[in-house]
């Protein structure tokens, strides 16, 4: 992984074999912003996990063994004094096409991964909601 940081925006290249959640935060931890918001993503991953909320805190997970070509990637991360936390939704292609997404949960990078993330020093946070069992935004 490699990642470079100017006028606050991050770019982030990852490699074949990559895991792509941990190399995502391992750059935007360095990068020492507190959060961060994916402008655009390209590439393709593979040994997906992808969730659904169901609510109460539960996911249907859906896993996507086979490359898929990244059709887009939106969320945030955010560094806070409770710790650490991606939220990210993504749509991934396969060969034919079709399109499967949700709640990234875990992937491998495939070929390449590339990756630019508006950086912000805004200082946000998540808190465990009673209601949803979701870590929402804490403003």
């Amino acid at each position: 992984m490699e990642s470079k940081v100017k006028d606050n925006i991050l770019a982030v290249r990852m490699y074949a074999g990559e895991d792509f959640l941990e190399g995502l935060s391992e750059a935007f931890k360095a990068s020492s912003k507190n959060t961060g918001i994916v402008m655009s993503a390209a590439g393709m991953l593979k040994e997906v996990k992808i969730g659904y909320f169901m609510g109460g805190g539960e996911y249907r997970e859906n896993i996507l063994n086979l490359p898929r070509e990244i059709v887009s990637l939106t969320g945030n991360l955010v560094n806070s004094k409770d710790g650490f936390f991606t939220h990210l939704h993504v749509s991934l292609a396969d060969d034919d096409g079709k399109v499967a997404g949700g709640h990234l949960q875990r992937a491998v990078v495939h070929g390449t991964g590339e990756i630019f993330i508006y950086l912000l020093d805004m200082d946000i946070t998540r808190k465990m909601e009673e209601e949803t069992k979701l870590k929402g935004l804490k403003l």
